[in-house]
C-alpha cells in the first residue's frame, strides 16, 4: 500500500473494490482473506500498469513472516534446518499454504503452493511475492546475489524483466501447478550469515497462528476487521472465505455453530476487548462492534454477558488491577472472557 500510495493511487478506494477493510490503512495487525488481497494486486497491477508489483513493492520480503518463524530461522544451524522449519510452520503463516522439500542427492527441491489457483486475480502476484520471500530466506544463508539455478513458477506468464533477471528466469519456466528450485547440496549445509534474521524490524508483524481454514475460528479472524462497518451477509463473507454461501452454511454446522451465533461471538469478542481501553466511550465501543447506537448494544451485551458494558468495564478493569498487584509471577496475563482464534 505504500509503494502504491507513492505511485498516487487511491489506496483506500483500491480497498473498497477489492472487498479489504479499509482499517488495513492503519492497522497492519489485521488478517485478510488472501482471494481479497490478490483481487487487491490485480487491480492495481492493471491500473498501475507494473507487471511485477509484488516484486517491486515489497523493499524487505521478511517483514512479513511472524517473529517466532524469524526466531526458528535464526536459532537454524544450517539451511536444511532452517528449510525444515519453514515446511512445518507454512500452515501458520496463512491458511492452505503448503511448502514442502523434496530432498535428493544432489541436493533439494523447495516446492511451494498457496490458496489460489493460476488464473484468479492476483494469482501471480501472489506467486510471486512467497517466491521472493523464500528467495530472500535462502540469501541469509547463501549471500544476497544468490539466485536458484532452476525454477519454475505457477505462473499465467512470465513476469517482468527485473523478478526475471533476479530469478534468472528462462522462458520455459512456467508450471501448471507448482512452484519450486533446486539448492544444491553444499548450500543445504551452511549456516546462516550473522545478524541477517534479527536486523528485521517486528513492530507490525502479526505473531498468531492462522487457525484451519475450514474452521470457525477462521471465520472468526476474518470477520473482524468488517463488523465495524456493518455486518457482513452470509453471501459476503463465503465470497471472503472464497467458497458458497451453502458452502459456508455446510461448514458451520459441522463446526456446531450458525452464521448469527458466529457474528454475535465476534461482536462480543471485538466489545469486550474494547471495553479495556479506558480512552474509548462506550458509544465509540459500540461504534467498534457494529452498533449504530448505544441502547441497542447495551441490550446486546447485557443479554450476553449478564450485566452492562460499563459495570464490565469496571469489574474487568478491578481484576487487572489485583492480578498486576498480586505477588508471582508478573508476566502472567489475564485471561479474555472469550477465547480468540
Amino acid at each position: 500500500m505504500e509503494f502504491l500510495a507513492r505511485l498516487g493511487t487511491r489506496v483506500e478506494a483500491a480497498l473498497e473494490r477489492a472487498g479489504l477493510p479499509p482499517a488495513l490503512e492503519y492497522d497492519a495487525h489485521l488478517r485478510v482473506s488472501t482471494l481479497a488481497e490478490g483481487r487487491f494486486l490485480e487491480d492495481a497491477r492493471q491500473r498501475e500498469g507494473v507487471d511485477e508489483l509484488a516484486w517491486c513493492a515489497a523493499s524487505d520480503p521478511l517483514e512479513q513472516i511472524s517473529a517466532s518463524l524469524l526466531d526458528r530461522l535464526a536459532a537454524a544451524r544450517t539451511l536444511l534446518d532452517a528449510l525444515r522449519a519453514i515446511c512445518a510452520g507454512a500452515a501458520g503463516e496463512s491458511s492452505r499454504l503448503s511448502v514442502w522439500l523434496v530432498e535428493r542427492r544432489d541436493g533439494a527441491t523447495l516446492c511451494h503452493r498457496g490458496s489460489t489457483r493460476i488464473g484468479e486475480p492476483g494469482s501471480d502476484e501472489l506467486t510471486l511475492m512467497r517466491t521472493r520471500m523464500l528467495v530472500e530466506i535462502l540469501r541469509g544463508f547463501s549471500g544476497e546475489d544468490w539466485s536458484p539455478p532452476a525454477c519454475t513458477l505457477a505462473l499465467s506468464r512470465l513476469p517482468g524483466p527485473r523478478a526475471r533477471a533476479d530469478l534468472a528466469l528462462s522462458a520455459d519456466a512456467l508450471h501448471p501447478a507448482i512452484s519450486c528450485f533446486h539448492i544444491p547440496r553444499r548450500m543445504l549445509v551452511g549456516a546462516p550469515r550473522p545478524g541477517f534474521f534479527t536486523r528485521v524490524q517486528r513492530g507490525g508483524v502479526v505473531d498468531e497462528l492462522v487457525p484451519p481454514a475450514e474452521s470457525s475460528s477462521a471465520l472468526e479472524v476474518l470477520l473482524r476487521p468488517y463488523v465495524s462497518r456493518g455486518l457482513p451477509s452470509i453471501a459476503e463473507a463465503a465470497a471472503l472465505a472464497g467458497v458458497s454461501a451453502r458452502t459456508l452454511q455446510r461448514m458451520l454446522r459441522r463446526c456446531d455453530t450458525t452464521y448469527q451465533a458466529l457474528l454475535d461471538k465476534v461482536r462480543l469478542d471485538v466489545a469486550t476487548e474494547a471495553l479495556a481501553d479506558p480512552r474509548l466511550r462506550i458509544i465509540d465501543v459500540a461504534h467498534s462492534a457494529g452498533f449504530r447506537d448505544q441502547a441497542h448494544f447495551t441490550h446486546f451485551f447485557k443479554r450476553k454477558c449478564g450485566t452492562t458494558p460499563q459495570s464490565y468495564r469496571q469489574s474487568h478493569g478491578r481484576r487487572s488491577a489485583s492480578q498486576a498487584n498480586a505477588p508471582g509471577d508478573g508476566a502472567i496475563s489475564q485471561g479474555r472472557p472469550l477465547t480468540r482464534p
